[in-house]
């Protein structure tokens, strides 16, 4: 075990371990980067279960929730031109004030300890969570633990021009189709356990326990 893969992994075992946890990956589409002024428009959440062996084997409102959601405002054009979504397609959808009661159920549907993980978590997706969950009144927007895998990456595997999801998609040979909240996240979920499996073999530890 390599110096620095030992660091890495000590550090994380340190800080992350919890006899009962729960992984859940989340993305949301918006009308910009402002978590104070843009609006969600599309989320999905997807809860990590090694016992789930196939994608088709899951089930809705247990193990992921997806949605779009009515920012009450006109897209802009480069919004729609990123993502496809188009003003029609959300406009028989819910505000985001009708959806955050089913977001929280469904992240805090058992008592383990909620680890958050999305890509540019920390610039972006955790700011956009937990000013809904502010402004909604729910106090427990500082309870959960968040993992960045844009900054897991940057830690793991120096030296890429870019570490932005599309291209880490291709360095993992993982398909990537169009920018949608499910689509990321699913590919979100197999890019972190590609990032793990790094740290696995490099300091000789199971990758299931080290998950």
């Amino acid at each position: 075990m390599t110096d620095y893969f030992s660091n890495i992994y000590n550090n994380i075992v340190k800080y992350f371990y919890d006899d009962s946890e729960q992984i859940i990956y989340f993305d949301f589409e918006t009308t910009g980067l402002n978590p104070f002024y843009d609006k969600i428009i599309e989320y999905a959440f997807l809860k990590e279960n090694l016992e789930i062996p196939d994608a088709k084997d899951m089930v809705r409102d247990i193990h992921y929730i997806y949605d779009f959601v009515n920012p009450k405002l006109e897209l802009p054009k480069k919004i729609t031109r990123i993502t496809g979504i188009n003003d029609a397609m959300l406009q028989d959808s819910k505000r985001i004030e009708d959806k955050i009661g089913p977001i929280v159920n469904f992240i805090e549907s058992d008592n383990s300890q909620k680890y958050l993980v999305a890509h540019n978590c920390d610039g972006f997706d955790k700011y956009f969570l937990k000013t809904q969950l502010y402004e909604n009144g729910y106090d427990n927007y500082n309870n959960y633990r968040y993992i960045d895998t844009l900054i897991l990456a940057r830690m793991l595997i120096p030296n890429l021009d870019s570490y932005s999801m599309a291209s880490l998609c291709r360095l993992f040979e993982i398909r990537l189709t169009g920018h949608r909240a499910m689509n990321d996240t699913v590919a979100l979920r197999q890019v972190y356990h590609r990032l793990v499996k790094i740290i696995a073999d490099n300091s000789q530890t199971d990758f299931n326990s080290l998950l």
